[in-house]
Parts: structure tokens; sequence; C-alpha cells
């Protein structure tokens, strides 16, 4: 069984770093429902659901008193907002409170408290080109793509063996016409030879003088042609086995050529992968919003929880999620959604004089600062005015009175 992290250690972890759990805004809203405008901001579970478990107080401090502020049609919006706010920061508190960061150096502290802080829902890809959460790192290539790739080569060597025989068989027979023409030309040669001793012996017998000189003449000329064919019959087979092995280095290239442009299995390839620090972030954005989704049914009465547990449960029906894609990102119900259904179908509209009305019940306590009083008047104008509907004509007029009052 594993241990239960310390919360009050925790909790005072985060109060030092200046991320302590605060419930000011639904301790002021229960007291007095017009006090929200004052300020400006600095489903149901299934047996094996990951989200089981994670329905608690933020490191364990539960609100004092009625912390119930969602009641079905009829808390306000604009009070519902506003403590949603407040909900949403303490519980990117906590979940970075239960995270391994918090002890950290505060190098890594604050680089994840910054990466968090800036997307806490995980709803943006972050580019490769960011180092903290990109690496280069060999990956195996995929069999199926090896097994593809093989089956591919073994195409190609079949398709090349082929050409290869066409052209083996042309070799061979551009060597029988080659031994054919070395045939006819000894035949020839051979013809030459008889005709040269007949004139030889009709030379002897005509001029019986010149005999020796024609010998002696002979002699060298025999001698050149003897010479001469030596050569050609040396040389014929040298062509011959010249033309050979020319067409065996043609095979040979060939077969160089086919292992050459045979595509490889590759066993690796560069990729980029994510880094330790981006899973952990991923992590964390997942685990906040599986806080907030679990907890939210804490903070409504009856009749708002059953609503909200049907209406939730009807939307986990139309999109029929696997567990393992439920809570992912770009498939989960997202939280933005949760909340416009909360405000728009679970709470009442809010009228003018939800904001209008403070401005004239105001009133300026003993020892409070010209700033503190000038900055709440401000504050209570700029909700009338963007809350419009005609307020926002006498809103600038009435604050202006009331700042000399």
């Amino acid at each position: 069984m594993s241990r239960q992290p310390d919360a009050t250690a925790i909790a005072a972890k985060l109060k030092a770093k200046g991320m302590g759990i605060k419930y000011t805004r639904m301790r002021q809203n229960r007291n007095n429902p017009h006090s929200a405008p004052f300020r400006r901001r600095t489903s149901k579970v299934t047996r094996g659901d990951p989200i089981d478990g994670m329905c608690q107080f933020p490191v364990g401090a539960k609100p004092s008193g009625d912390f119930i502020f969602i009641k079905f049609d009829a808390t306000w919006r604009a009070m519902v907002q506003d403590n949603l706010n407040e909900f949403e920061d303490n519980y990117f508190n906590h979940a970075f409170g239960l995270s391994s960061y918090l002890d950290a150096s505060e190098g890594d502290f604050e680089r994840m408290k910054s990466y968090f802080n800036a997307d806490r829902l995980g709803l943006t890809t972050i580019k490769v080109t960011d180092p903290n959460c990109w690496k280069l790192a060999t990956v195996a290539s995929d069999p199926r793509l090896a097994t593809a790739s093989s089956g591919s080569s073994k195409k190609g060597k079949g398709k090349k063996s082929t050409k290869a025989k066409a052209k083996a068989k042309a070799t061979t027979k551009d060597k029988g016409a080659k031994a054919k023409g070395k045939g006819a030309k000894v035949k020839g040669k051979k013809g030459k030879d008889k005709k040269a001793k007949d004139k030889k012996v009709k030379g002897k017998k005509t001029k019986a003088k010149a005999k020796a000189s024609d010998k002696g003449a002979e002699a060298p000329s025999t001698d050149a042609e003897t010479k001469a064919k030596a050569t050609e019959k040396a040389a014929e087979p040298s062509s011959s086995s010249s033309s050979s092995s020319s067409s065996d280095s043609d095979s040979s290239s060939e077969s160089s050529e086919e292992v050459a442009t045979s595509p490889a299995v590759k066993r690796g390839r560069k990729q980029s992968v994510v880094t330790q620090f981006y899973a952990d972030l991923k992590q964390l954005q997942r685990k906040y919003y599986m806080y907030m989704r679990a907890i939210i049914v804490k903070y409504m009465d009856e009749p708002a929880k059953d609503f909200y547990n049907t209406v939730m449960a009807e939307e986990d029906s139309k999109r029929n999620l696997a567990i393992k894609d439920k809570y992912q990102p770009g498939k989960r119900i997202s939280w933005k959604w949760i909340k416009n259904m909360i405000c728009a179908k679970m709470c009442r509209r809010t009228n003018g004089s939800y904001f209008y009305r403070p401005l004239m019940t105001l009133y300026r306590k003993d020892g409070q600062t010209r700033h503190d009083w000038c900055d709440l008047v401000k504050g209570i104008q700029e909700d009338i005015v963007a809350f419009r509907h005609g307020y926002h004509r006498i809103g600038s007029k009435d604050a202006v009175e009331k700042l000399w009052d």
C-alpha cells in the first residue's frame, strides 16, 4: 500500500513559496454575495475510472463553514465565475504540490512552474525546437517497414536477374558470331599462304639465279607473317577474354549496382523524442484537469449535483471514449465546456443590479486609504461598463459622484 503524502507539510511548503491554498472569495461571497465585483483577479465516477480517488480538497485543506457556492438556479453567474477562478488557482497549486518539482532545485522548480502556468490544461503542443521538451535520439525502425523494404528488394532483384539473363544470352550470341568471324579469318589466311607457296615454286623454276635472294627475301617476310599470325592468334583470345571479362565486369558492376540500389533495412533512425521534463509536464496537466473535474461536485448542492452528473453522463455517452482516451486533451470533455455549462444552465443570469447596487450601497470605511477607496470604486465601475445593458451609461457618472462621498 502506497504511503499517503503529508498534506500539512505540502501545504506549508506551498505557502512558503507563495502558492498557498485560499478560500477568500468563497468565504466573502458566502457572507456578502455582492462582494465578488469588488476584487480584481491578480460526472459520474465509474468503476475502474482513473478519476476515482482524485476527488480531494487541495492538499487536504477543506474550506470552513458552508463552502457550497453552486446552488441550482439560485446563485448568480458572476459569483460562480469569481469562485471558479480561485478554485482553478487552488488546484493548480495542489497538482504542483503533489509533484516531485516542489522539492526540486530552484531552477527546475521555476522552469516547471512557468511551463505549467503558461498552459495548465495542456491544450497546445510545444514545438520540437524547444530544448527543454524535445531531444534527438536514435529509435528503432518499425519492423513492418523493414519487412516491406526487404520484400521490395527481393522483387527488384528478381527483375534485375531476368535482365541479366537476357543480357547473358545476347553476350553468348555475340561470342558465337565473333568465333565464326575468327574461323573465316583463319581460312582466308590459309588460302593466302597456299597462293604464296605456289608463287614461290614458280619463282624457283623460272628464276634459278634469284632463288637464293628470293629465299633470303622471303624468309624474313615468312618470319614476319608467322610473327603476325602468332600476334593475331594471341590477340584474338585476349580480345575474347577481354570481351568476356568486360561482360563479367558488366555483370559484376550490375550486381554491385543491385546491392547499392537495393533498399537496405535500417536498424535505427534519428528522431525527436520528448524529454522527461515534457513527460512530467503532460502528467501534471492531465492530473490538474482530473482533479477539478472530480472535485467540482463537492461545491454543489444536491439538485445541482444531480443535474451536473446527468449532463456529464450524457456527454460522455455521446463521445463514447475508451478509458485511456477519456481524459486526453482534444478528446475529453473540455474544462471550458464544463464551466460554460455550469454558468449557463445551473446558475441564474446576472442582472444589472448585481453590479450597480454595490456602487449605491458602498461606503468608505474608517482608516481606508484614498488609493484603496478609488481602486474599489473603479473596479465596480469597470464591471458595470462591461455588463452594459444600459447600466454603462449611468455607471461612470455615479462612480465619479461616489468618489466625492
